[in-house]
């Protein structure tokens, strides 16, 4: 792998601190993106699937669920939405937060580029999946292509959707 022996819980902790450090929601969605697009793309490929919200590994959700109400320094609250749906956001308790460097190096230096690009929001952190998803999938970055695919997915993506996030990911390893 070239990354040696990193548990999953590092790079965890360092999405949410991360998301949190930013003043960006750590909503499960958010870390589950981050997430994805930090990975060694072996792990990427291994845990994440196609799902209506972008890829999405039901392991490491699941992971996320009992670390939320388990995990002695990371914990989760509920969130109502405006709509009336709720949420998990989750947040470390105390100050103290024993992080991986390399890991967090690594996550915070993305998610303060895609802060830069005006990417904050869970949503925004989908599409930019989505995108990233089908590039890295389909290896290539045409727009009319990838449009289809992504109709082929069900997650129905405009070319102008996928030329911005292109633009989004461009300078983005």
């Amino acid at each position: 792998m070239g990354h040696g022996y990193i548990k999953l819980i590092d790079w965890i902790k360092a999405a949410v601190y991360s998301l949190e450090q930013n003043r960006i929601k750590p909503f499960k969605t958010s870390v589950l993106k981050i997430l994805y697009l930090t990975l060694p793309e072996e792990l990427r490929w291994t845990l994440y699937e196609p799902y209506l919200y972008g890829p999405y590994s039901r392991t490491i959700s699941d992971l996320l669920d009992i670390l939320a109400f388990g995990y002695k320094s990371l914990g989760a609250y509920i969130h109502t939405m405006p709509n009336g749906t709720w949420t998990t956001i989750f947040s470390f308790k105390g100050s103290q937060v024993e992080l991986n460097k390399i890991v967090f190096d690594k996550i915070n230096a993305l998610v303060k580029k895609l802060k830069q690009k005006g990417i904050k929001t869970a949503k925004e952190l989908s599409l930019v999946c989505k995108v990233y998803y089908l590039k890295e999938r389909y290896e290539t970055e045409n727009i009319n292509y990838l449009s289809q695919k992504s109709r082929i997915i069900g997650w129905n993506l405009s070319g102008q959707q996928i030329a911005h996030y292109l633009e989004v990911l461009s300078d983005i390893p």
